[in-house]
């Protein structure tokens, strides 16, 4: 009997670069095409070389870091969309090479203030209401989330989805729990969905309970949302 651990929010340290923490994933998800690219993969060349840009620069910020995997996560969907590059459900190198992008980008999201100020400002100015329009799905896969899960990520994810997706709810206070929904939905998908770096479980309640979070389709659905929340 096996239920998700809890996966609390950790604080950056300022006292640590933040493409020096970033850097191995970063430097992975680069390495998983190797120097030359198969014909298939090609057409990453220039995601690739902006990932590499990125981590060259040490006088990035972790809000440019983040920025940079974003674009890249969008331009490398595009990609797949106009059928450029194979699709991440049927390739390991693609769903791998996205999940270690949006890894870091997840990373910064839910721990740097400052990233979180400058994406909250964003969205107050343009406007992005894609937990708020997916309530319905938000709340659904938040319950099936803290059924699979334990102690204070059970009880947390259920109360940051209610808050980040009430419209009515102070902006603030909204904008605070979707930054710890979104990083802790991350952070499932990839361990959970996609299995990489091993599922995170300790002693609990049924190991069926993970099998419910890895084939719903509803937390396949509100993976996307926010995606979309994060500008992915």
């Amino acid at each position: 009997n096996v239920k998700l651990e809890d996966t609390r929010v950790v604080s950056l340290s300022e006292h640590i670069p933040a493409n020096f923490r970033m850097s191995p994933t970063l430097a992975k998800a680069i390495a998983l095409f190797g120097e030359n690219p198969a014909n298939q993969y090609t057409a990453l060349a220039p995601e690739l070389k902006l990932l590499a840009d990125t981590l060259a620069d040490a006088s990035n910020l972790p809000v440019e870091i983040f920025d940079a995997c974003a674009s890249v996560s969008r331009r490398v969907t595009s990609r797949v969309e106009n059928g450029e590059c194979p699709r991440p459900e049927i390739d390991a190198l693609i769903a791998d090479f996205l999940v270690r992008v949006r890894e870091v980008g997840a990373d910064i999201l839910g721990n740097d203030s400052k990233t979180q100020q400058v994406l909250f400002k964003r969205h107050s100015i343009k406007g992005n209401s894609s937990l708020i329009k997916g309530r319905t799905t938000v709340l659904a896969a938040a319950g099936l989330i803290s059924a699979g899960s334990e102690g204070f990520l059970a009880s947390a994810i259920v109360e940051n989805a209610d808050v980040a997706s009430d419209e009515a709810a102070n902006p603030e206070e909204s904008g605070i729990a979707a930054f710890k929904f979104v990083s802790r939905v991350f952070l499932i998908h990839k361990k959970v969905v996609y299995g990489v770096g091993g599922a995170t479980i300790a002693v609990g309640a049924f190991v069926t309970s993970v099998d419910a979070i890895r084939f719903s389709q509803t937390v396949n659905e509100v993976y996307k949302l926010c995606l979309k929340w994060a500008g992915y």
